[in-house]
């Protein structure tokens, strides 16, 4: 090789190494980069108290619909019982024929049953007051007059507001008499056909149910233990 050849090859070479140099620190710089943005993402995320409740929220809420679902698999399958979530609030939705005769504010043999099951899953729980700043039992009914049912009037309800709001009533008396939960955390709300659900199924049977609403605490873990 000759002598301008020879540096030639040399120049080359430095080239080479020194643009191999330039992407090395770039690609270092890149990746030291994404490094300290994920750090950043994951540090603001897990750093706020609200987030690190939420997630414990989160993780309750997850582990009472594992028991829930297994207890009540086959009226979940059936459609009979639904169930959601929505922020800190988790819905539990039965069906009218599940707890009450048609037309009737008296928790059937069935339906005390039904309550039962659905306080075992909070035994299973540890029976946690702290857990919950409330649990409202909601009642709905359809727009079918209850003129027809003679026993209802008799006892002196008198609309389907009257007949939902006593529904509320008598699960809610059920849980309290029951159930190792603090009894201040239940209460009992009425909507009669005021929340009327519509869809492809027949709105009125759609609308007959009972829901539980479990509202959890943020600060559950704060809360002072009774």
């Amino acid at each position: 090789m000759t002598e301008p050849e020879n540096n030639a090859y040399r120049h080359s070479g430095l080239v080479i190494a020194e643009e191999v140099n330039y992407w090395t620190v770039f690609v270092d710089a890149i990746l030291s980069l994404f490094i300290v943005a994920v750090f950043t993402i994951v540090y603001d995320y897990f750093s706020g108290g609200d987030n690190l409740e939420l997630l414990a929220v989160r993780a309750k809420q997850s582990e009472f619909l594992d028991a829930f679902e297994k207890e009540f698999a086959r009226e979940i399958s059936d459609g009979k019982i639904t169930h959601s979530i929505n922020g800190n609030i988790q819905r539990l939705s039965f069906g009218e024929e599940i707890l009450f005769d048609l037309g009737s504010d008296t928790l059937k043999t069935n339906g005390k049953l039904t309550l039962s099951r659905c306080l075992n899953v909070f035994s299973a729980l540890g029976n946690n007051s702290e857990l919950y700043d409330q649990i409202m039992v909601e009642g709905h009914t359809d727009s079918v007059s209850i003129r027809k049912f003679n026993n209802l009037w008799k006892s002196g309800i008198r609309d389907n507001w009257d007949l939902s709001a006593a529904r509320s009533n008598n699960v809610v008396r059920y849980f309290i008499g029951h159930s190792r939960l603090n009894p201040a955390l239940f209460s009992g709300a009425a909507y009669s056909w005021y929340q009327w659900k519509r869809g492809t199924e027949p709105p009125m049977s759609r609308n007959r149910k009972i829901e539980i609403v479990l509202v959890y605490s943020a600060n559950w873990k704060n809360k002072p233990q009774n």
